[in-house]
């Protein structure tokens, strides 16, 4: 299995907006349509495709620039159903804190994601997450400290 995160371009974003993360993780994060036409919006943005060898199974999209509080922040995360399970989120994630890392403009790393997502929370406090507060909608901020 050879995980890779790979640009979303014009031959490839109907793909990445037809994954479907399954009915029981469709409600804890917004889709991916959404989030590719933000960042259309926002330069700092970088949406990305999660590739196992030539296939898509998943969405990956971060800041570049660090946010009002010094952090960087990923947005969104997401397997498609279908290919849960296998350890490709898990891998994704420390690419995308491998590539936050050599950026070298923020040591710290935040994201959201709601309180009942434990298959979430389990994913990010395994990977050295920490949870440090609540956000203003009810979900859980936490973060990691990026290796010098």
């Amino acid at each position: 299995m050879t995980v890779t995160l790979q640009e979303i371009t014009k031959d490839n974003w109907r793909m990445c907006a037809a994954l479907d993360p399954g009915p029981a993780n469709r409600d804890f994060i917004p889709s991916n349509l959404y989030a590719l036409a933000e960042s259309k919006f926002s330069p700092a943005f970088v949406p990305l495709g999660i590739y196992v060898d030539s296939v898509m199974v998943g969405f990956v999209m971060y800041n570049a620039q660090p946010e009002v509080d010094g952090s960087l922040h990923l947005y969104s995360l997401m397997i498609d159903g279908r290919y849960q399970g296998r350890g490709y989120g898990t891998a994704a994630l420390r690419l995308v804190l491998d590539r936050l890392g050599q950026l070298r403009s923020s040591s710290t790393v935040a994201l959201e994601y709601d309180r009942s997502n434990e298959r979430a929370a389990r994913l990010y406090h395994r990977l050295g997450f920490y949870t440090v507060g609540e956000s203003e909608t009810g979900g859980t901020i936490a973060h990691i400290q990026l290796s010098e």
